[in-house]
């Protein structure tokens, strides 16, 4: 619900949303199953987020922002990862989880 409140207040995130899946399957080269089972996964991290820490300031990790991390990561399956910076360690957190999802991978 969160999420929807957020893209009508600001309509051209709405449309970007919208594509994203499309965009997102034909950059990484991925099925149509593929990129739907991975938002699917994201969205049980948000939820397992949301439920047990509350809900996060958008400026931390925004909708669409978390999705694309989330699933450019599950795709590609890189061994080492660098995080530059860290406010609260949502991205840092999600990219953990991502990386023991495939079995591969090192934040650093």
């Amino acid at each position: 619900m969160q999420s929807i409140i957020y893209a009508i207040k600001k309509p051209k995130l709405l449309i970007n949303y919208i594509t994203l899946k499309d965009k997102l399957r034909r950059s990484l080269d991925i099925s149509k199953s593929q990129i739907n089972q991975f938002i699917k996964e994201y969205n049980s991290f948000k939820n397992y987020l949301e439920k047990n820490y509350g809900n996060l300031p958008h400026s931390i990790l925004t909708p669409i922002r978390g999705k694309v991390l989330y699933c450019v990561i599950r795709a590609i399956m890189p061994k080492i990862i660098v995080e530059t910076g860290v406010a609260l360690g949502v991205s840092s957190f999600l990219i953990l989880n991502v990386i023991k999802l495939n079995k591969i991978g090192t934040l650093y």
